[in-house]
């Protein structure tokens, strides 16, 4: 049986990727890293999503499809911003059609992790 090329049949990708921080990353984490930003030549403090913008915006390419993520306000402000869109931008000329200006996040995990979406 042949392949089924999804890009033909896909309109949107939607998801709600992990967000690791540097810090927190394990040896595959960090591997997966060095190995999605390999020819950016960098890839500084991003947070582990970033390697699912990157992986996505590759993805679409020549096609219509659309993607979404539910992302913390982290990939828009600060240090890893430039960086990432930097890369969304002059390799993949993608931009933001819709965001939804932050808010906190409730959740009832243990903790309560305090998260700005």
């Amino acid at each position: 049986m042949g392949r089924i090329n999804c890009k033909n049949e896909l309109n949107y990708i939607l998801g709600n990727p992990p967000f690791i921080g540097t810090s927190y990353q394990n040896e595959a984490q960090k591997n997966g890293m060095k190995k999605v930003f390999q020819k950016y030549n960098s890839f500084g403090m991003l947070d582990y999503v970033a390697a699912w913008y990157v992986k996505s915006a590759e993805y679409i390419q020549n096609s219509n499809i659309k993607v979404g993520f539910i992302s913390t306000d982290s990939i828009v402000q600060g240090e890893q911003a430039g960086v990432l869109w930097n890369i969304m931008y002059k390799f993949y000329k993608i931009k933001i059609l819709f965001g939804h200006q932050s808010f906190k996040w409730s959740n009832e995990a243990k903790g309560k992790a305090a998260v700005f979406v």
